[in-house]
């Protein structure tokens, strides 16, 4: 189940998301108060979901970042992230690494699978230069 910024407060009061029997993928914005706390928050949707699950937080997305007329600031990586999990639990095939990795603009990323699990959660971390003692080493090659 793929749930885009879901509303989720009935089930989370009447507890009734343990009873999922296919693996779940929330995803929700940082500007959606709305519907991502419900999500986000201790004994909230994805607490309260069985493995496997994910939830992927984006960060600067509202409620409408999942429609052709929201802010189109996640869009790539929303798509990244409903592709692989589509691909990986409804066609078989091997889990992408974008399923237990951060990308850029994701804010949270947690997840409980046969994949792995992290947790509190990993917010997407830039990676760090290589350090020479004579020049630094960018991804874009080296630089003195």
């Amino acid at each position: 189940m793929l749930a885009l910024s879901p509303y989720s407060q009935p089930f989370i009061e009447q507890r009734t998301l343990s009873g999922l029997s296919v693996p779940v993928m929330y995803q929700g914005g940082t500007l959606d108060t709305g519907v991502t706390p419900s999500v986000r928050k201790s004994e909230g949707s994805y607490d309260q979901s069985p493995e496997p699950k994910y939830f992927v937080e984006f960060d600067q997305a509202g409620h409408l970042a999942w429609a052709d007329i929201g802010r189109k600031t996640a869009r790539a990586s929303i798509v990244s992230y409903s592709l692989a999990f589509m691909n990986h639990y409804v066609k078989g095939e091997p889990g992408e690494p974008v399923l237990t990795q951060a990308l850029p603009g994701v804010s949270l990323l947690r997840y409980e699978s046969e994949l792995g699990t992290n947790g509190a959660g990993e917010p997407y971390t830039p990676p760090l230069p290589i350090v020479s003692p004579t020049r630094t080493i960018h991804s874009g090659g080296p630089r003195n």
